[in-house]
């Protein structure tokens, strides 16, 4: 017997079905980044570039963390790797094609993270987050060590080749690894493997009880995602220019932290706004405090930029705990509802009427 008109269920229209809305963040992402360069000044766009870099960094760690549930202060140490990968390779054997330099930087840290894995399967909580904190320190005094027996002060100095030197060219293939990674993430996390791993962050014991192999699938998260983080690392040396371990401070990591914090733990798309907030707040703070303020001191400007960068960090953990894609979803409903409490009361109306 088939259903009657009223029984059937309503069609699915594209902007609601699950491919479309996954897909709209993306595209829209794609649209904003593809006309920065068009409608920015140069200075905008290279800071845009280092947007861009904080992308990929965030999302390497929003699988291990925002995914995973493994703490981590690890990302600069990895990003140091990534860059002194390329930097002291580019030196040794200066005829390696461009394109092999940063996914030879993902691969030497994918074997650092595998290191780092090791140890972790056995730890946990505050306990993660303080081996993850040697690792910091230990690799940075490697790369001192390193950059002292080789170039000294001065550090290693990375040239774009000349298809991507201007710096518009080189923003355009940042934006198109960091797109390819958050597409790269997005799939993570709706695949088998993706939610195994929020089943382990949630609670390995019910995760291992039900099959799920917590001890290869933190070794996994911690390669994938020291993977990615080191092969931004790399990009980041031809962006910067040039590779010093002074570049890579704890608050480096710390700062990567802020950003999935201010997306939302576990997000994608949302990792951009939460990068761009990192990267653009403390800068635009500074900016017009020293354009409009009555304090003019670059230094202190900068101090007051970081503090209330830092106050708005405790702002969403205390009051938006979601982050800004909580915050936009929620928007989103809103809004969608007054719409179509406004149709429905534009149609009651009609009927009246008629």
């Amino acid at each position: 017997m088939q259903p009657t008109t009223a029984e059937r269920p309503p069609a699915q229209h594209a902007s609601t079905s699950p491919l479309w809305n996954a897909a709209l963040p993306m595209l829209a992402l794609a649209a904003v980044g593809i006309s920065i360069p068009s409608v920015f000044p140069i200075g905008i766009v290279n800071e845009a570039a280092v947007v861009l870099l904080a992308v990929g960094a965030a999302l390497g760690l929003q699988m291990l963390t925002g995914l995973a549930g493994q703490l981590s202060l690890g990302s600069a140490a990895l990003m140091a790797v990534g860059a002194f990968t390329v930097g002291v390779t580019s030196s040794l054997a200066p005829g390696i094609p461009f394109v092999l330099l940063p996914l030879w930087a993902g691969i030497v840290g994918a074997a650092v993270g595998f290191l780092v894995g090791l140890p972790a399967l056995r730890l946990r909580g505050f306990y993660l987050i303080i081996a993850t904190l040697a690792l910091h320190y230990i690799v940075l005094f490697v790369l001192q060590r390193i950059q002292e027996s080789g170039p000294g002060v001065v550090g290693y100095i990375i040239q774009r080749p000349d298809l991507v030197a201007d710096d518009i060219r080189w923003y355009y293939v940042l934006l198109a690894v960091a797109l390819a990674l958050t597409v790269l993430t997005a799939g993570y996390k709706a695949s088998a493997t993706g939610r195994a791993w929020q089943m382990m962050a949630h609670n390995e014991i019910a995760a291992e009880a039900i099959g799920i192999d917590i001890r290869r699938m933190k070794l996994q998260v911690f390669v994938l995602s020291s993977f990615l983080t080191a092969l931004i690392g790399g990009l980041g040396a031809y962006t910067i220019g040039v590779v010093t371990y002074e570049s890579y401070p704890l608050g480096l990591a710390i700062s990567y932290i802020a950003c999935i914090i201010i997306a939302g733990l576990g997000t994608t798309a949302a990792t951009w706004l939460g990068a761009a907030f990192v990267v653009w707040i403390p800068l635009w703070v500074t900016r017009l405090l020293g354009a409009y303020g009555s304090v003019q001191n670059a230094s202190l400007n900068a101090q007051i930029g970081v503090l209330i960068f830092g106050i708005s960090i405790i702002g969403f953990m205390m009051f938006a705990p979601g982050g800004l894609n909580a915050l936009i979803a929620t928007a989103w409903r809103r809004a969608t509802s007054w719409v179509r409490a406004g149709r429905g009361s534009a149609r009651a109306d009609d009927r009246k009427t008629g």
